[in-house]
């Protein structure tokens, strides 16, 4: 884990209210490995006081790592408004990671939304190893399905849901799952991040398809390692985990329904 201040090289709006900055800090990206994430203080002031979690969305041999963020509150407002220039202070890389050992034939990867952040640098990790597949993507409309051209050009086939149909075929990306599974040539293993409803229903399919499953969960959180207890989310066998240190990728075989504890 390293903390230090990340030079912002580019932080440039996606459309509808996404943005992706890049960051300069060597030494972390290179220790950061996919699905992990960084805490970032976007505010030398008081407001916000506590850092915030961001994905690590891809690495770069250069030494810089990107973040791409969709803009929800104060926190994620104020990073949008910061320049290529100034410095941002980071903390990280943190969490576990995908596994990426265990696939040696095609897989299927399963973003919503902004939940496709963290599946760029997964993608672009597997097809350094050889190993290829599909990535289904889902959204409410056509402009919250994103980086299907980058997935394309890592040589992943790409296919879109859309709730309204305004782009790939009407429906849910779960149901591209499915159809998915029950193909000729099926997934060896299924990684998926995006909303706790898709979560919950990604881990269903992939259980009674007994297919493995890892699902990235996404959570508010104030430390980032388990201290502030503020990312709780119950175990099967009782008790919790917290989406920081025991995640944010589990086993879906693991996993209770995705409910935050009040």
């Amino acid at each position: 884990m390293i903390e230090g201040r990340a030079k912002i090289a580019e932080n440039a709006p996606k459309g509808s209210g996404v943005f992706r900055a890049l960051l300069h800090f060597p030494a972390l990206a290179r220790k950061a490995a996919p699905g992990q994430f960084v805490m970032a203080r976007v505010s030398d002031g008081l407001d916000p006081l506590l850092r915030r979690p961001f994905s690590i969305h891809d690495v770069f041999p250069d030494g810089s790592f990107a973040l791409l963020y969709k803009v929800v509150g104060r926190g994620t407002e104020i990073l949008s408004e910061k320049r290529a220039g100034e410095l941002l202070d980071v903390l990280g890389p943190l969490g576990k990671g995908f596994g990426l050992s265990d696939p040696k034939g095609p897989v299927s990867i399963v973003g919503g939304g902004i939940g496709a952040a963290p599946l760029v640098f997964l993608a672009r990790a597997l097809a350094r190893k050889g190993i290829s597949g599909r990535v289904l993507l889902g959204g409410r409309t056509g402009s919250d399905v994103l980086c299907a051209d980058v997935f394309s050009s890592l040589g992943f086939e790409t296919r879109i849901a859309t709730d309204d149909g305004s782009q790939g075929c009407c429906g849910f990306v779960t149901g591209l799952l499915e159809d998915d599974l029950a193909s000729p040539n099926p997934p060896e293993k299924v990684f998926a991040c995006g909303p706790h409803a898709m979560l919950e229903a990604v881990a269903r399919i992939c259980l009674s398809n007994k297919v493995p499953c890892e699902i990235s969960l996404e959570s508010v959180m104030a430390c980032g390692m388990g201290a502030c207890l503020g990312c709780a989310l119950p175990r099967p066998e009782g008790g919790h985990f917290h989406v920081c240190a025991d995640g944010p990728v589990m086993d879906a075989s693991k996993l209770a329904p995705i409910r935050p504890v009040a």
